[in-house]
Formats: C-alpha cells, sequence, structure tokens
C-alpha cells in the first residue's frame, strides 16, 4: 500500500496552550506526531473528528479538530487531552467503533 503524504496546518487558536501545557505537559510538537503516526485511530461525527494516537513521547493522546474553511488543508483543534483506560479500550484498541449517540454534543 502506497502511503500518500499531507501538509497541514494545526490551528491552537481555540484552546490554552498554556493551561493545557501546565496540567498534561503536552506541547504542539507532540499534538503533530500523533497526526503523523499511521497507526493512528480516527473516529468523527457530523462536523468534529478525533484522533487518538501515540505520540513520540510514547503516551496516548486524543485530540478534537475539525477542518477548517479555507484554501489550506488547516485543522483547527479544539480539545486535547490524555485518554482514560477506559477511552483508550473503546476508541483505540476496538479500532474505529462509532461513538455514542450523544457524541457530537461534546468532545471528549
Amino acid at each position: 500500500m502506497e502511503q500518500i503524504s499531507l501538509s497541514f496546518r494545526l490551528n491552537f487558536t481555540d484552546i490554552d496552550l498554556a493551561g493545557l501545557n501546565a496540567e498534561e505537559d503536552i506541547t504542539p510538537q507532540e499534538v503533530r506526531s500523533i497526526f503523523e503516526n499511521p497507526k493512528s485511530r480516527y473516529l468523527f461525527t457530523k462536523d468534529i473528528f478525533f484522533i487518538i494516537g501515540y505520540s513520540h513521547h510514547k503516551r496516548i493522546i486524543q485530540v478534537a479538530f475539525r477542518v477548517a474553511e479555507s484554501i489550506y488543508f488547516d485543522l483547527d483543534i479544539l480539545q486535547i487531552e490524555i485518554p482514560d483506560e477506559e477511552e483508550i479500550e473503546q476508541f483505540y484498541c476496538q479500532s474505529c467503533q462509532p461513538r455514542n449517540e450523544n457524541a457530537e454534543n461534546r468532545l471528549f
């Protein structure tokens, strides 16, 4: 299988990186590494996408994002977290099982 390389920009303006960095010590570079990991899992609702995968720091991170309406492939990052064991089992280990009915009403 041939891999396709996409160029995209991550937009972090909708989240508080300072607060996130203080709580979880997650950097924008670590978030980008999840998007670059081919083993990451993607989920989506009506207009919000989710990715969960291993970062370059060897920890699982979950990111909620949407594709911005622009001429570039911009991804607006909405929320970032280190998931608990139940979320890892449900969304990463079970390979893209559908989220519950309330998924589009909440992020994580």
